[in-house]
């Protein structure tokens, strides 16, 4: 949830400011990364359980982001930060909330 967080508190500027600041990219960017590398590491079960994520495309993405940081598509990371990582944050307060009540 760290790195939800982290890119939903940048998520308040613009898209144009987003295309200008490469430290602003440079962070989600990061944090995407890290978001793949837990949904990687999630147990096949709670996948399919919350398959509202498409969860492949996120560990596609992050495999994109680490392994050829130099040509990244700024449009798809806009994109991911804008779109999905919204839903996601809320698929995780849900997964959390599951976890906690076992």
């Amino acid at each position: 949830m760290q790195f939800i967080d982290e890119i939903l508190d940048e998520f308040d500027r613009n898209e144009e400011e987003f295309f200008k600041r490469a430290s602003f990219q440079l962070s989600c960017s990061f944090c995407i990364e890290q978001i793949g590398h837990s949904a990687e590491k999630l147990d096949p079960s709670i996948r399919d359980k919350f398959s509202e994520i498409n969860w492949d495309s996120m560990i596609r993405i992050r495999n994109g982001i680490a392994h050829f940081y130099d040509v990244q598509d700024l449009d798809i990371i806009w994109d991911f930060v804008t779109k999905k990582v919204p839903k996601l944050r809320k698929v995780c307060e849900r997964i959390l909330y599951e976890m906690t009540k076992r």
